[in-house]
């Protein structure tokens, strides 16, 4: 199981750390914010990846059918502070996990059946970035901030299931990308 660091996230720090040190003195360092999180999360979910109005599929637990384990998520905000108020915000979190597990009953994924007792080596790939606009004026001088969040995020899914022993043999990959504008209230303290 790995969770490595993606091209996209390093040249994102590349260029944030470029932008820093390049500009005169410390007004870039004030105007620009770079931050690095971790996620912890906990794999319990559940895939159904249908093949067309033809193909329902199977419904998947990727912890227990294909031997998906938790893995940390990183995450990258790089923020542009455009006034005293207002600032653009690009985030980018990605996310790579592998399993590999006799499977216990057949699945369908994405139109091909995968027969029960069959090894499947599992490889699961997301992408979530977000380019979001925070307004926040002082509600309370120094002490407390509200305004509007207006972001736009796309989030994309690429799974793939292969059945190395079978012969012949079985892979079949599926991309689900989405994304979706968002807008919300933030409130900041002090």
């Amino acid at each position: 199981m790995s969770a490595s660091v993606s091209r996209p996230i390093r040249t994102m720090v590349s260029v944030s750390l470029a932008l820093l040190f390049a500009g005169p003195g410390i007004a870039v360092a004030q105007r620009i914010e770079v931050e690095g999180r971790a996620w912890i999360p906990e794999i319990s979910a559940r895939a159904k990846i249908e093949g067309g109005s033809s193909s329902p599929g199977t419904p998947i637990d990727l912890g227990r059918d294909l031997g998906i384990d938790s893995e940390p998520l990183p995450e990258l905000r790089l923020s542009i502070f455009t006034g005293p108020n207002s600032r653009l915000r690009l985030a980018y979190t990605h996310g790579r996990w592998d399993g590999d597990a006799i499977i216990g009953q057949g699945i369908e994924f994405n139109g091909t059946q995968f027969p029960a007792g069959s090894r499947v080596v599992s490889d699961l790939d997301l992408h979530y970035a977000r380019l979001g606009w925070i307004w926040q004026p002082w509600l309370i001088p120094d002490r407390l901030r509200l305004g509007p969040i207006l972001e736009a995020k796309a989030f994309v899914a690429e799974m793939t299931l292969e059945a190395p022993a079978l012969v012949p043999r079985l892979k079949r990959p599926s991309t689900s990308p989405s994304s979706s504008p968002r807008s919300a209230w933030r409130r900041t303290s002090g």
